[in-house]
């Protein structure tokens, strides 16, 4: 069985693809802090480490949603951003209260943390797939991972 990745390890594998879209924005712990408030959630430790080290990225299938520094205006290009697109999907597209979307998927669905599953023993919570044309609430949702860190290695296995 191979050796579980690093969020540092897959950070460098990302950077290494030409098809990684690099985004130069840091965010601070007090950004991500201020976001977690904003959202009702405490994000898991990998995706605070992986937002500290890379804060967005996209590929052609998919792009991780950003968190904005405090008082950010946006210009022209806007990345989408983690709250924003949260309240939207909230008050648009009916995504449930549990579900904290990270990831879009191209076609207006979004990987998403499931916080109403709870923590798992890692801090971690389950990756789910948030449909958002599917009519029936029970078949809305495909559980994809338990963590951030499977998640994402899933996905770079796929781009290399």
């Amino acid at each position: 069985m191979p050796d579980q990745p690093t969020i540092e390890s897959l950070v460098q594998r990302i950077l290494s693809l030409e098809a990684h879209k690099k985004v130069p924005l840091r965010v601070t712990e007090q950004d991500i802090l201020r976001a977690q408030a904003e959202l009702k959630i405490e994000f898991p430790p990998d995706y605070i480490a992986f937002i500290l080290a890379i804060n967005g990225v996209s590929f052609d299938a998919w792009e991780l949603l950003r968190v904005w520094r405090a008082g950010e205006e946006s210009v022209g290009f806007m990345w989408p951003d983690i709250v924003r697109v949260n309240q939207s999907q909230r008050r648009d597209a009916g995504m449930p209260d549990h579900l904290v979307a990270f990831a879009a998927t191209g076609n207006g669905d979004y990987d998403c943390f499931d916080v109403g599953a709870g923590k798992g023993s890692d801090g971690e919570y389950a990756i789910v797939n948030w449909r958002h044309d599917e009519a029936d609430p029970a078949e809305a949702t495909l559980a994809l991972e338990d963590s951030f860190i499977d998640w994402l290695a899933y996905h770079l296995a796929e781009l290399e």
